[in-house]
């Protein structure tokens, strides 16, 4: 499996998440729940609040524009995808005189379109709509995140994200 520092920090200590490259994403439905979709045949078939997952990662590049997505799967209770960060980009742009402060120099030291961001972004959007469906739907906390270092881990990590459906054996 590809969770990288399970049971350990959520992310690779001393990393720069903002920085140029490939990440592999797994974020988990809370309790595991199967709310979008299922399996059948070794074949994944999104519901309603799956395709609402999907639709919301595709969206990822027109918010972010720095990022551009690769391949990525919805299972019935996660998801994984791929993410590239093309440059490393600042929304400071957006912000008015008024919103700057701080020792950063910023009110908010998060504005930097890294990984963080694109999650948050992605966890939160999906959350609004799937409630209107599912009231008590939630991610977990947190998410794992894979640094991807060199064209062979990209391409054994894109192996596993398409072959998922084929070693699910379901949960709860």
């Amino acid at each position: 499996m590809y969770y990288q520092n399970r049971g350990g920090p959520p992310r690779l200590q001393g990393y720069d998440y903002t920085s140029c490259g490939h990440y592999f994403v797994t974020i988990n439905v809370k309790d595991m729940i199967p709310y979008f979709g299922r399996i059948i045949d070794k074949k994944h078939y999104l519901n309603v609040v799956g395709k609402v997952v999907e639709d919301t990662w595709i969206e990822i590049p027109s918010k972010f524009s720095n990022v551009v997505l690769d391949i990525f799967i919805v299972m019935p209770e996660h998801f994984h995808g791929i993410i590239s960060i093309t440059e490393r980009r600042s929304d400071l742009e957006r912000f008015t005189s008024k919103d700057i402060g701080g020792v950063t120099g910023i009110k908010n030291p998060m504005i930097v379109n890294g990984l963080g961001a694109v999650v948050r972004w992605f966890k939160a959007r999906c959350t609004r709509q799937i409630r209107e469906y599912i009231p008590e739907f939630n991610w977990l906390p947190r998410y794992f995140d894979v640094v991807i270092w060199n064209q062979t881990e990209l391409n054994r990590i894109r192996r596993y994200i398409l072959t998922n459906p084929h070693r699910y054996e379901g949960h709860g």
